[in-house]
């Protein structure tokens, strides 16, 4: 059992206050769309919690949304709700006594210690001979200083808590805890759906007692979405996800192969959409969208289908320390580089396992190999090229960049003998 000094308390506190400090309170437009489509299930007018489902997905809220805007000139950003009907049913019933002006500075503080706790459950899953202090260093300053973490904590993201559920059951799986691992897993996957995929290292690893727990846990919970919001509800909740699939999105923080494919794509493709808060106001901001050739989509859902295949083969084959250091944080880089909608956060979990580099290519190397892959996503360089011609979205076409460099780093520290064996661990005798 790793223990926690009292140098490494004083970090983890030192970094909730910067994170809570940093956060500020400039509008949660995601999280407040859960309530806003709360209060549209709480009113029965279900046709309005979701937007209506086109060929694309233009990432702007219903039409019965926008009055709620602010006054011209003062207007927030506005985003539909793309969760389940779940959780907008469930905040439908707190809704009088949790109001989102009440909700939003509990949130912040919240994530504040989610995003610390997530590098600090790595650093249990990876059993890193690293001080917790030093591992908290790296990760944290890699997190806030690009939109990976800055961009959550700023804009309150529901995506810090689904991270910390993934990264949980990294480290209870670890811990052979295989129940609460389940459980964790199911309910990141509640929030997201796409965390269902990474059962399938259990799968490959006959961990049964967690693939129990995360079919039950993830059952239950399923049926739950469905009795208290019924099929109407759900049926356009997934019109959406194909919707989603089957877009392209031009923007500076969707970081994944789309994004790098997209610099080649001819540009007249793209439909321009204004925002929410653009419309209401007198600004000008957007993005673009276009919709993706089926032959796209077929490749990336078989790309994914291919990946997780291999990686399920590597898990089975893996010792318990690379499966926990290396795996399952190449599998999460994975997903997220293969999705058709990924957004800067969504590489949480990865840069909560940055530290094992340092561990896995030594010092030097690692850190030289950080600071490579991590310059082109600073706040304070991406200035110096976002508006460079030598591609249609120089910040999304770099950043897409730096992100699979960093799931093949994870790749090659899988496949380099000196850090973890290639094979599982033989089992002891009585």
């Amino acid at each position: 059992m790793q223990r926690i000094r009292a140098v490494d308390a004083f970090a983890i506190f030192a970094w909730v206050i910067m994170f809570w400090l940093i956060a500020g309170y400039r509008g949660s437009p995601d999280l407040e769309a859960t309530w806003i489509a709360a209060a549209f299930f709480a009113a029965g007018d279900h046709g309005n919690v979701y937007p209506p489902a086109g060929p694309v997905f233009t990432m702007t809220p219903p039409e019965a949304w926008l009055p709620l805007l602010d006054a011209p000139g003062e207007a927030r950003e506005m985003f539909p709700y793309i969760y389940p009907p779940l959780w907008a049913a469930l905040i439908a019933e707190v809704l009088p006594y949790a109001p989102f002006s009440s909700a939003e500075p509990v949130a912040t503080a919240l994530n504040a210690l989610l995003l610390v706790a997530i590098p600090v459950l790595a650093w249990r899953a990876a059993r890193s001979p690293i001080p917790l202090a030093i591992w908290l260093m790296v990760a944290g300053a890699a997190m806030i200083t690009t939109h990976v973490g800055f961009i959550a904590i700023k804009q309150n993201q529901p995506q810090i808590l689904v991270s910390f559920l993934i990264v949980l059951a990294i480290e209870r799986s670890r811990a052979d805890a295989p129940v609460a691992a389940g459980a964790a897993l199911a309910c990141a996957a509640a929030s997201k759906g796409y965390p269902a995929l990474f059962a399938l290292l259990w799968l490959a690893s006959g961990n049964w007692r967690a693939l129990l727990a995360f079919s039950g846990f993830g059952g239950a919970l399923a049926a739950a979405s469905l009795a208290l919001a019924g099929w109407p509800l759900h049926a356009a909740f997934l019109a959406q996800l194909k919707s989603i699939s089957a877009t392209l999105l031009y923007t500076p923080i969707s970081y994944n192969l789309n994004g790098v494919a997209i610099a080649f794509v001819d540009s007249s493709t793209f439909q321009f959409i204004e925002s929410a808060r653009a419309a209401a106001s007198t600004e000008t901001s957007g993005w673009h969208v276009a919709q993706k050739p089926a032959a796209w989509i077929f490749a990336t859902s078989a790309g994914t289908v291919l990946t997780f295949a291999a990686l399920a083969l590597a898990y089975r084959r893996a010792s318990l320390a690379a499966r926990h250091a290396v795996l399952w944080p190449l599998a999460v880089g994975a997903m997220a580089l293969l999705a058709p909608l990924t957004w800067s956060y969504h590489y949480l979990p990865l840069f909560a396992f940055l530290p094992v580099l340092l561990t896995a290519f030594g010092l030097r190397r690692g850190a030289i190999l950080l600071i490579a892959l991590l310059l082109p996503l600073q706040a304070t360089i991406l200035p110096l090229y976002v508006d460079a011609q030598f591609v249609k979205n120089p910040t999304q076409f770099l950043g897409s960049l730096a992100m699979a460099g960093l799931v093949l780093a994870f790749l090659t520290a899988h496949l380099a003998p000196r850090p973890w064996p290639a094979s599982a661990p033989k089992p002891q005798p009585a």
